[in-house]
């Protein structure tokens, strides 16, 4: 219907993917986009990092899968904005 689009997390939830070694990082980032688009159809070019924890080498093992933007967050607690 268009109204729900789903995108790729990774594989296992990993703790902290900059602590995988590269074999298991690239599993993580490639099986769930190859499952998502298989399953749902489609590309799937966004991810989240697992637990917002990423570096260099995690960044480009999510570009070398595929994935065009990665998302993460900031810890801390939210404040006000006048927006």
């Amino acid at each position: 219907s268009g109204l729900v689009k789903a995108y790729p997390h990774t594989a296992s939830h990993p703790a902290d993917m900059r602590l995988l070694k590269d074999t298991p990082l690239q599993r993580e980032m490639t099986e769930p986009l190859r499952r998502m688009e298989q399953r749902l159809g489609g590309e799937r070019r966004f991810m989240s990092y697992s637990n917002g924890f990423y570096d260099e080498r995690v960044a480009r093992a999510a570009h070398a899968a595929g994935y065009r933007l990665g998302i993460t967050e900031d810890w801390g607690a939210a404040q006000r904005s006048r927006n």
